[in-house]
This record gives structure tokens, C-alpha cells and sequence, in this order.
């Protein structure tokens, strides 16, 4: 998707506005050094960029929390890189445990560092973790690992898959699920 770079008024940071087919509204996201719009195909940039100047108090106001707050600054993202192999093989290892302890078979693992998702299973058996897991605590990220293992046995959200997934977990998989929603996805680059 085609990616646009510009500077508004009245907001210090650059803005990047981002065709999104998925997205059903604009979404904007401000961070320390950024903001980022999400843009429906239906909405044109200038409509994206009309909103975003008419929230640009918020946004501003958005952006000086969390630079006072010193979230996500470089030298955080150069220790997150730094700690990247470790973390990797730390996760790698937890998967390759859980899948033995509870039998379950899969293709093969690759530990990403995706930007909305915490992991996904294709329908071959191929697992994709994300490597912000790494930073969730122990009973989340066990509770992602199981949940992409059992997607080898059931490949949607039936009835029978959080049936399975419970089995696993010590609490519900429901209650743990809304639990995992309080955390956002840390980018590690």
C-alpha cells in the first residue's frame, strides 16, 4: 500500500497517512515521534488529512505525554533490537516445550516482528509468533503459544477450538483473551 509522508500544521511530527483496504474508518495513532493514519479506500487523503488537522489538540496533547513519559525512544528500540536474538530464542524454546508437553504437531515456527497480531497459524501448520510475546507476561505468552497450537487442530474460532484451548490454560480462554487486549504490540524496529 502507498505510503504518504507530510508535515501539518500545527502538529510538530511528521504524518504518515497509509492506504488501508481492511480499515472501515480513519485511524489515527500518535506516537512521541509520529503519527500515523490508517485511511480507508473509500476516503481520500484530503478527507485523512482535513480530520486529523481538526484533532491536532489531542494529537499534540497525545504527543507530549508520551514524550514526558520517554515511550519508545530510540535508545529503547536499540535495546529491544540488542535483546532480540536472546528474546527469540527464549521464545522459540517455551513453543518447542508447550508443543512436546501437550502433544501437538506443526509445521514450522517463525518468530516475527509483526505490527497488529500476536501470532497466526496458516492452514499447512505453519506457526507465526510475534517477538513483542517476549514482553507479555509468562501466562499471556503461553496463553498465545497454546492458542496458535491449537489452530493446528481447529482452524477457526468454533465452539470446539476455545473448548480445546481451555484444556490448556489454567484460566479461560475468554477471560484471558479480553486480558491480552489491555497490552499493545511494541514494535522491536
Amino acid at each position: 500500500m502507498k505510503l504518504k509522508t507530510e508535515h501539518l500544521p500545527g502538529i510538530p511530527v511528521p504524518v504518515f497517512f497509509r492506504r488501508n483496504r481492511r480499515a472501515r474508518r480513519i485511524v489515527v495513532t500518535t506516537e512521541h515521534n509520529c503519527v500515523k493514519v490508517s485511511v480507508p479506500l473509500w476516503n481520500s487523503y484530503s478527507q485523512a488529512r482535513d480530520f486529523v488537522v481538526s484533532i491536532a489538540t489531542k494529537i499534540n496533547s497525545n504527543i507530549k505525554e508520551l514524550t514526558a513519559k520517554g515511550v519508545d525512544t530510540q535508545r529503547d528500540v536499540n535495546m529491544r533490537l540488542a535483546r532480540m536474538p536472546v528474546e527469540a530464542k527464549k521464545l522459540a524454546d517455551r513453543f518447542v516445550y508447550l508443543a512436546k508437553k501437550y502433544g501437538f504437531k506443526y509445521k514450522k515456527l517463525t518468530i516475527r516482528n509483526q505490527r497488529t497480531m500476536w501470532g497466526s497459524c496458516s492452514s499447512s501448520g505453519n506457526i507465526s509468533i510475534n517477538i513483542a510475546l517476549a514482553e507479555l507476561p509468562g501466562d499471556l505468552r503461553d496463553y498465545v503459544i497454546l492458542h496458535e497450537l491449537v489452530h493446528t487442530k481447529h482452524p477457526n474460532h468454533s465452539k470446539r477450538f476455545w473448548k480445546e484451548l481451555d484444556k490448556y490454560t489454567l484460566i479461560s480462554s475468554k477471560i484471558t483473551d479480553r486480558k491480552l487486549r489491555d497490552y499493545r504490540i511494541t514494535q522491536w524496529w
